[in-house]
């Protein structure tokens, strides 16, 4: 009896799916661009989130109307029992990129990494007004551990519930509807990596990651998407859902205020990293991508190893 085959997408469904996210997500930005509104505003958090749900609608228009196909199933809504597996791998995968990032951050001259408490506090009282500093340094000072410690303690509890939801309409496209293409499962990471980081460059080109240097950060973007796509890859995969994939990057989003975000504020919080501009401070910086590409790499070595294991041994040959 033959396997029953999962659909595939034709390539002009891929395509008008893209165009639709593309179309919505860029209008937007040029709707709150032309209305003058800054980034960094309370108006451009706003934007940033209606800019995630053009993909999921996309998807559902895609998948639905113009398909006549499920969506439960075939964007990864799922639990299964997989999903317990890798669920905390995906809460635990970001601080694991969060560590490498400092430490290839401490190898650059011209960053400064906060290893110490009092280093933390250097960095980061500029950001707390004159007459609420004192009571800051005490409460910092009075911690059993370091802040940063707390802040990723608090960083994956807010990926598996906040985040995780607001990631929750980006993926119900990119590792949803994406993953029923007919794309070579070994590059498929690859394909979907670089429509992702294309979807970015408008909000890039606005302020968003890369406010010191946005048209650098619009080439570097891809990076950051491919190798970010490599773990996401394994993640959905492997559990056969998107369930890790929304925790994975709920967490990693929480991580990089913390580990650092360059801003052109002298009063910004620094986070964990000090000096340098936003192409090599924190997680979308150089090291940071250096370092989520080693975590991925890692990671596919593992899956590959064990996959290998769990397969049955051949019979040995008779005469």
């Amino acid at each position: 009896m033959q396997a029953e085959t999962k659909p595939q997408i034709a390539s002009r469904h891929l395509w008008l799916y893209f165009g639709l996210s593309c179309s919505g997500s860029w209008s937007l930005c040029a709707v709150f661009y032309l209305q003058g509104v800054e980034w960094g505003s309370p108006a451009s958090r706003f934007l940033g989130i209606l800019y995630t749900v053009c993909p999921c609608v996309a998807a559902l228009i895609v998948q639905g109307p113009v398909r006549k196909r499920p969506i439960l199933q075939p964007f990864g809504l799922r639990a299964g029992s997989k999903i317990w597996v890798w669920l905390p791998l995906a809460s635990l995968l970001p601080l694991g990129i969060a560590m490498l990032t400092l430490m290839l951050s401490a190898l650059l001259p011209s960053l400064e990494v906060a290893w110490t408490t009092e280093a933390w506090v250097a960095l980061n009282s500029g950001s707390v007004p004159a007459e609420k500093r004192t009571e800051f340094l005490e409460a910092i000072r009075a911690m059993p551990v370091h802040p940063g410690v707390a802040q990723s303690i608090q960083a994956v509890l807010v990926g598996l519930t906040i985040n995780a939801a607001l990631c929750l309409f980006e993926e119900l496209g990119w590792r949803g509807f994406l993953y029923q293409q007919p794309a070579t499962p070994r590059y498929q990471f690859a394909r979907v990596g670089l429509l992702w980081g294309l979807w970015h460059v408008p909000l890039v080109l606005y302020g968003h990651l890369y406010p010191q240097n946005p048209w650098p950060g619009a080439a570097l973007i891809f990076l950051a998407t491919l190798a970010q796509s490599v773990i996401l890859d394994v993640l959905r995969r492997s559990s056969g859902s998107i369930v890790p994939v929304v925790v994975f990057r709920g967490t990693l989003m929480a991580m990089m205020p913390i580990i650092g975000l360059a801003s052109p504020i002298p009063t910004a919080p620094r986070g964990l990293i000090g000096g340098g501009t936003d192409l090599h401070t924190g997680i979308t910086g150089a090291p940071g991508i250096a370092a989520t590409a080693l975590i991925g790499a890692l990671l596919v070595i593992y899956v590959k190893r064990q996959a290998s294991k769990s397969r049955p041994a051949s019979a040995p040959s008779t005469l």
